[in-house]
């Protein structure tokens, strides 16, 4: 995976990629005139990108606005003592934590069986689900991945 992130062309597509992405965001903004936790706000902006290059444009422009907060809560609620000592079920963190793990899986597995499904449709995509998708080599058999 090495070679895939050091790519130019990937470095080049993804670059591309979150031009845009950045720049709506900063549009957005500045027409609500309201004032912008710098934090937060460059957070939202990376992971929104992240969730753009690791998982796709069609996950991207579906799903981009809903996780990019949820898996910033999931990164603090990681954090806590509470879901370090307890289980899981125990603290609001730690099903919080339960609740965004459960729908990456189901994004990234509804993503992939899809594509699995038209593999000559994505297998020039460049986002890294798909780098992973074409370097491992899985097939979609029957309504089976393997």
């Amino acid at each position: 995976m090495t070679k895939t992130f050091s790519a130019q062309q990937n470095l080049d597509y993804w670059k591309d990629q979150a031009q845009p992405i950045i720049q709506r965001k900063f549009e957005e903004w500045a027409e609500k005139g309201e004032p912008v936790s710098l934090f937060r706000g460059l957070s939202n902006i990376v992971m929104t990108t992240l969730i753009y290059l690791l998982l796709g444009d069609e996950i991207g422009e579906k799903y981009a606005t809903e996780l990019a907060p949820k898996v910033r809560a999931y990164e603090i609620a990681f954090q806590t003592p509470e879901t370090k000592a307890l289980p899981r079920w125990l603290s609001k963190n730690g099903r919080l934590m339960d609740e965004v793990e459960d729908l990456m899986v189901e994004l990234v597995r509804g993503e992939t069986t899809r594509r699995l499904e038209n593999v000559e449709k994505y297998k020039n995509n460049p986002d890294y689900l798909q780098q992973v998708l074409n370097t491992v080599g899985a097939e979609y058999i029957d309504g089976t991945i393997y």
